[in-house]
């Protein structure tokens, strides 16, 4: 049976498209549905530095919320809290990916959402069917959420155009730096190669 979800970059988006990360392998994007901790793909951090990182980068604005759950809890929950379960963790997985390796180059949100998009096209597309509609859904996310509560930083505040259409930049805080990084498996099945 053909699959029937793809997703081919857009010639106008060509120059949104992001190099210089690991393409991760088929045995790794298995992974990518599970908890930051379960996935396998990154050794995640739970001291009391990296949950300090969290509170004073969003200045103490959701302590109850990570003293609560945990810093570790606290970053699934937004994406967990914002998405459909089939792609939540998908998309949390995914980005982080990126990110990780991008974290201290400014890139559109755009560029992100549209390397989602070439990695996982089925499972974004059955809960976007209009690949449009994703990445501006992303990219409300992003400064709306992830940008609030201390993953990532805007380079300057976006119009509502640039938000709608994904195209203002972003990168990395020292928190998320602190949070996680690739295991020694992602290290050995993907980097390695």
């Amino acid at each position: 049976m053909q699959n029937t979800f793809s997703y081919q970059v857009p010639q106008a988006d060509k120059k949104f498209e992001l190099s210089g990360w690991p393409l991760p392998s088929d045995e790794i994007q298995l992974h990518f549905d599970s908890d930051l901790e379960e996935s396998n793909m990154f050794e995640v951090f739970g001291d009391e530095d990296t949950e300090a990182q969290f509170t004073g980068i969003t200045k103490g604005a959701f302590f109850t919320e990570i003293n609560t759950y945990g810093h570790i809890q606290f970053v699934e929950n937004l994406f967990d809290d914002n998405f459909d379960e089939d792609i939540a963790f998908i998309l949390m997985n995914a980005f982080f990916w990126i990110f990780y390796y991008k974290r201290d180059t400014w890139a559109p949100v755009r560029s992100y959402a549209i390397e989602m998009l070439k990695l996982f096209p089925e499972a974004i597309l059955k809960q976007y069917p209009i690949p449009e509609d994703f990445i501006q859904a992303f990219s409300t996310f992003t400064k709306n959420i992830l940008s609030k509560r201390g993953i990532c930083s805007l380079k300057t505040s976006p119009t509502p155009y640039e938000v709608k259409k994904g195209t203002y930049a972003i990168r990395s805080t020292d928190a998320f730096q602190y949070l996680l990084q690739p295991s020694e498996y992602v290290i050995a099945t993907t980097l390695a190669e």
